[in-house]
């Protein structure tokens, strides 16, 4: 893309796509992420406003906003993913009511959580404020087999004949570098290798991020850092729009910018690149890769 474009601030045409550095170059997700807004002007005038995210209208619990986001693969939504999530108040017991996004309204479920992942099939998990697990079967949340008490979940493609997903949680006892890591094999919750304070299962494995803030990826023996990564707050991985082959990754970063945490996406060159908005939790659909963000305020944006 070229061209220039008079500037409200000088009143001339000192402004190009190659030198504004308010321009910012959408290297990835540019079909379904970026959002721009054309209207017409005077004769031969056309504004234009563009942005990485939109708001999403109608917030969960009233328009109080979100505590918590999960995204599972496209369905009524088209090309956005089918968004789960937590309202933003709390009930006598510690828990948030649970909606969904359908057409354009977000609909309560039954239940109350602190905490949402879908799974790559479109099945909702959910933590509960003492650290029992739920998923959901189609029409209701059912308690999972495993007996197992869990601060943080994340839910990849089916294993261990499993047809809801295949859940990998962090436990509820904290230790040097975090929460040990479980995986749900059969109807056990079998103990797995390092600690984290965030896990975000990929195409071939989980990432991690430990207390210190840094990132690591599952590649098939062990944990490997990830290179040149930012530290870390939150993390989301997706299996598409990647030569990286263990994920499409998207992160929080450690500095808190007023309404949340930078964002940032490993993109195609194998660099962490800064995107545009602020969050405090990101989660992406497993099919189209959009993210779906929950700021300090209990925004909701995609």
């Amino acid at each position: 893309m070229s061209g220039s474009a008079i500037s409200s601030t000088t009143g001339s045409y000192s402004q190009t796509v190659s030198n504004d550095p308010l321009v910012y170059e959408l290297v990835d997700f540019t079909n379904t992420v970026s959002h721009m807004k054309i209207s017409l002007g005077t004769t031969n005038e056309t504004y234009f406003t563009s942005s990485q995210f939109k708001q999403v209208i109608g917030l969960a619990n009233n328009g109080a906003g979100a505590e918590s986001i999960g995204v599972g693969p496209s369905g009524k939504e088209p090309n956005v993913g089918d968004a789960w999530t937590l309202g933003y108040t709390a009930d006598s017991t510690g828990n948030y009511k649970i909606y969904q996004w359908k057409n354009s309204a977000w609909v309560q479920r039954a239940g109350g959580a602190t905490h949402i992942a879908v799974s790559p099939q479109g099945y909702p998990w959910v933590i509960t404020k003492l650290g029992a697990i739920y998923y959901w079967n189609g029409s209701a949340f059912v308690l999972a087999p495993g007996n197992a008490c869990a601060s943080w979940i994340s839910v990849g493609s089916n294993a261990f004949g499993s047809t809801y997903g295949d859940p990998w949680i962090l436990g509820c006892h904290e230790g040097t570098n975090g929460y040990n890591i479980y995986q749900l094999q059969g109807s056990t919750f079998v103990q797995q290798p390092s600690q984290a304070i965030r896990i975000a299962v990929g195409p071939l494995g989980p990432w991690i991020i430990n207390k210190a803030g840094s990132v690591y990826y599952w590649d098939g023996s062990g944990y490997a850092e990830a290179p040149g990564s930012p530290c870390a707050t939150d993390i989301a991985v997706a299996p598409l729009f990647s030569v990286f082959p263990f994920g499409d990754a998207w992160i929080t970063g450690c500095h808190f910018q007023g309404t949340g945490y930078n964002i940032y996406q490993l993109n195609m060159n194998g660099v962490w690149e800064q995107v545009p908005g602020e969050a405090n939790q990101i989660s992406l659909s497993p099919d189209s890769g959009v993210p779906w963000v929950v700021n300090s305020q209990g925004h909701i944006y995609e």
